[in-house]
Parts: C-alpha cells; structure tokens; sequence
C-alpha cells in the first residue's frame, strides 16, 4: 500500500486496520470513477480529509454510524463521510462562487421575478379582457365554444404561473460554494451518524476535526462558515435543528 498524500508523521501512526480502511476506501473511488483526469485529485481530497480527521474522531464516526444503523454496507463509518463530503464537494460547483454573488444573484432574481409578476398580471388581464370583447361578438356555437375554452386555457396558464412565481418567491439568498459543501457535511454527518455540528475551535484555540475535516476542501472559508451554522444551530429551536424532520432510522422494528 502506498503512502500517497498522507504526511510521513500520521503514516507511521497508522495502524493495520487503519490503513486496510483508507485502502478500501481509495479502492472505492478508484473503481467507480467516470473521469481518469479528476483521480488524482479525488484520492487526494480522501487522503487528506481521512488524515484530517484524527483517529479519534475517526473512531467515533465509525462506531456512531455503526450504532444509528442507517448505512448498510461493506465499508465503515469513514468511508460513508467521506464520500458523502467528495460528492458534496463537487456538487457546490453549482452554487455561487461567494456569498456576495450569492447575494447579488438572489437580488437580480427577486427583481426579474417581480417584473414577470407585474407583466403576467397585466397581459392576463388585457387577454381576458380581449376574450370576453370577443365574446358578444361571436356568430355561431363554436365561435363561443372556442372562446370559453381559450378563456378557461387562459386561467389554467395564469394558474400555473401564479404556482411559479409562489415557489420561486425565496425569502433568503442561496447559500455559496462553501456555505452549502459545510452545511451538507453537516446534515450527512447527523444522517449517518447522528454527531450534531460542532465549534470549528476548542477553547484553546486549536482546530476541532469537523474543522480540520472541512479546511480540506475549503481551507479559507471553511471556519467562518462552520462557526455560523453551529451559532445558528444553538439559536434554532429544536424542531427546526439538523436532523429534527429526517425520516427515523428503520431498524427492522414493527
């Protein structure tokens, strides 16, 4: 087994169980990967964020997703993170690059959405005005038929929109790249494991896993978004908390 992007100090505390894991692990993303170009850097992000971890923490998660039962597979509890952490990473690619152009897309939204509300509302009302025009002038039974079948067309669209422009009536901005990789990581690490977000630091300063687990793929970023979803967290009632609206795990009970 290769020592790959773990540093020499972590290597050699690495135990045989430890490294049959991380192996296991690479071997997983090796065998399904779609694009020989992006392994490389996948094996790296494993690498590190498994190094990142810590053995404790490490130890915990596959004992907590041991013990919730909601992963059944053939690997362990890290490898369940981890993965989870690698999908989500390339998953934020959807998202803006910042939380200011996070910000100035949601208000370009808002703004384009509330003209299309406006111009729907006016042109709706124009076409059902010309309609019903249209219909004291009609000659024969199906002129009339037709036309209280548009007008009836013509609600079923306004409708439709009407559902639309509700949906897409969004109170907040999305999250950035970073915001919605940390917060992923979060609600996958309660799904699976039920181990609920943490401070990004100890009283002593120094960096707690979740934290160093995160600089990993967001080393900038990573802290200041943790710390807010963790102050967040505390001030959410409890019914609104990650993992309070998750489907209870299924342990076989009737």
């Amino acid at each position: 087994m290769k020592q790959g992007h773990i540093s020499d100090e972590v290597w050699n505390k690495l135990s045989a169980d430890d490294k049959g894991s991380l192996e296991a692990i690479r071997h997983h993303f090796i065998k399904h990967s779609k694009c020989s170009d992006q392994l490389s850097n996948i094996l790296e992000l494993v690498d590190r964020s498994y190094e990142a971890m810590g053995s404790r923490f490490r130890n915990r998660v596959n004992k907590s997703v041991h013990e919730y039962g909601r992963y059944v597979g053939e690997l362990d509890g890290v490898f369940v993170i981890i993965q989870d952490a690698v999908h989500a990473y390339h998953s934020s690619n959807l998202f803006p690059e910042t939380s200011g152009d996070a910000l100035s897309q949601h208000k370009f939204y808002r703004n384009q959405r509330s003209k299309a509300t406006k111009f729907s509302e006016d042109a709706f009302d124009k076409l059902e005005r010309v309609v019903n025009w249209l219909s004291h002038s009609a000659t024969t039974i199906h002129e009339q038929e037709e036309l209280v079948q548009l007008k009836k067309d013509l609600n079923n669209i306004e409708h439709v929109l009407e559902h639309h422009f509700m949906r897409t009536n969004l109170a907040e901005r999305s999250p950035s790249r970073a915001e919605s990789f940390v917060l992923s990581v979060c609600n996958h690490l309660v799904w699976e494991a039920n181990i609920k977000p943490t401070k990004p630091l100890y009283p002593s300063g120094e960096k707690t896993p979740l934290l160093r687990f995160i600089e990993v793929f967001f080393p900038l970023e990573g802290q200041a978004v943790l710390s807010s979803i963790y102050e967040k967290q505390k001030r959410c009632p409890e019914e609104n908390r990650i993992g309070a609206k998750f489907t209870p795990v299924d342990r076989g009970q009737n």
